[in-house]
C-alpha cells in the first residue's frame, strides 16, 4: 500500500518506528512532468511487489506544505532512507526497470547520509503539520 502523509500520517510514524524500515519516496509532478507520469504506474506496481517496504509518491504541487522548503533539482528524484538516513538519492529514469535496479542498489548501501530534506523527520512525526 503506498501511503499518504496527508492521510496516512499515525500509520508512517507507527511503521517508521521499527528499525531498519526501508522507506522509498519518490518526488514528482504528475500535472507536468512526462518522466513522472510515465514512472508512476512502475511506482504503483513496485507496492504490490515490495510490500516490505514503504513506499511514498510526493507530488511537489499537492505535496508542497508538507515538502516545505525542499525542492529537488530534477525529477522525478528517488530518496531511499532508513533509521533516518539517506542512503540514495537521485534522478530517476521513467521506466519500471531503472526505478526496480535504483531502489535494490540503493538498500544494499550499508551507510547513509543525514537527511537533510527534512523529510524523514516529519514523517516519524504522528502529526507532522507540528513540525
Amino acid at each position: 500500500m503506498i501511503l499518504d502523509p496527508w492521510d496516512d500520517a499515525e500509520e508512517l510514524a507507527r511503521r517508521l518506528a521499527v528499525p531498519d524500515t526501508p522507506l522509498v519516496i519518490v518526488i514528482g509532478a504528475q500535472a507536468w512532468c512526462a518522466k513522472c507520469r510515465n514512472l508512476r504506474p512502475a511506482f504503483d506496481a513496485l507496492d504490490a511487489q515490495q510490500g516490505f517496504r514503504i513506499l511514498l509518491w510526493l507530488d511537489v504541487d499537492d505535496h508542497e506544505p508538507f515538502l516545505g522548503n525542499y525542492l529537488p533539482d530534477d525529477l522525478p528524484e528517488l530518496l531511499v532512507c532508513q533509521n533516518g538516513l539517506v542512503l540514495y538519492r537521485g534522478v530517476v529514469g521513467n521506466d519500471a526497470r531503472s526505478l526496480h535496479e535504483e531502489i535494490e542498489q540503493a538498500c544494499k548501501v550499508p551507510r547513509g547520509a543525514p537527511d537533510t530534506t527534512g523529510i524523514f523527520r516529519r514523517l516519524v512525526a504522528t502529526d507532522w503539520a507540528k513540525t
